[in-house]
């Protein structure tokens, strides 16, 4: 959508307010927010006397429930949030959204899949990727091996949506052999058709693999999915959380009206995300009230699911920089 299509007065942007603030680490008992940032942006709308239609588009796009930390895509989908505020134009965007699903995704599980089936029928399995490791995992076969080995390929096979999900709750009320009640009973097998677009799917998909075979040191994790799986960010992939950490300070910098001179200085482990963000929103072709606006609410709804990623994980566990995080109310007060 071009910038300048469409005007939206205060009184209608409050009303979206609530639906902007959806993240896991606001949930409350009562429902209510209770963050003093959030707060902050929100009083940032007092000094804006309309809103351009495209602003309120991509503020509507930024993170919340249903963009979160977890996607596959999460940092290509902040990257067109950041393109969006720099260019004045709000266009669609999946990325790093619930059911936002790669290709390499799927052909990385319908391969699994293909490869437990085969092992299942006792065909061979050499010739295909990762078909050694699979047949190390899964050992000899047993019949109630290959019964849970063949469920997990033809759940994975049918892909995500309404009816797989309805098929694999179904599973449960069927007599089956120990090895797949225990995936059943786990409840892994009826989450994995909602969890295609969690950013472990594949590694959760080795989890139960290794777990058919006798090994179920893996299950722990294999448990965890949509935003829950962040507890593993620092071990599996720590890019998504560092480079979100840069990000947060370029749009930090961008509000304070400091340099890439001073992230450098300031901020050199997140320096080079920090300079992309604070150069992608630069040029936003508002009123400085409005670009603050937009840029704080970036910066905090984006934060969120870093403080997210942080309440999921151990404390013992977090690297002591992860928590050296701007806060918008020293750029705004």
């Amino acid at each position: 959508m071009a910038a300048g299509s469409g005007v939206r007065s205060v009184d209608e942007v409050r009303r979206l307010q609530p639906g902007w603030w959806e993240a896991a680490c606001l949930d409350t008992d009562d429902g209510h927010v209770h963050q003093p940032e959030v707060d902050a942006v929100n009083g940032m709308m007092e000094a804006i006397e309309e809103f351009p239609g495209w602003t309120v588009e991509v503020r509507e796009g930024m993170p919340k429930y249903g963009f979160e930390m977890c996607g596959h895509r999460w940092l290509c989908g902040l990257d067109d949030c950041l393109r969006q505020i720099g260019s004045g134009m709000a266009y669609p965007s999946m990325a790093g959204r619930c059911g936002d699903v790669p290709g390499v995704v799927f052909a990385s599980a319908l391969g699994r899949a293909e490869l437990l089936r085969r092992w299942a029928e006792g065909e061979a399995t050499a010739d295909l990727p990762l078909g050694e490791r699979y047949a190390q995992w899964l050992g000899e076969p047993t019949p109630d091996k290959a019964e849970a080995a063949r469920t997990l390929a033809e759940l994975v096979s049918l892909g995500k949506g309404r009816s797989t999900e309805e098929w694999a709750y179904s599973l449960r009320d069927r007599e089956m052999g120990p090895v797949l009640r225990t995936l059943i009973d786990d409840g892994l097998l009826h989450d994995l058709p909602s969890s295609w677009c969690g950013f472990r799917f594949v590694e959760r998909m080795d989890g139960m693999a290794r777990a058919i075979g006798g090994d179920t040191s893996e299950l722990p994790d294999a448990r965890r999915g949509c935003n829950t799986q962040l507890s593993l960010v620092h071990r599996e992939d720590p890019c998504r959380y560092e480079i979100t950490r840069g990000y947060l300070w370029g749009l930090h910098a961008a509000l304070c009206g400091r340099d890439e001179a001073w992230l450098i200085e300031a901020k050199p482990s997140c320096a080079p995300a920090a300079r992309h963000a604070l150069r992608s929103v630069a040029p936003c072709p508002t009123p400085p009230d409005l670009a603050c606006w937009l840029i704080a609410s970036m910066l905090v709804a984006t934060k969120l699911w870093c403080q997210t990623t942080l309440s999921r994980t151990s404390a013992e566990e977090i690297p002591a920089h992860w928590e050296d995080l701007p806060d918008v109310r020293e750029a705004t007060a």
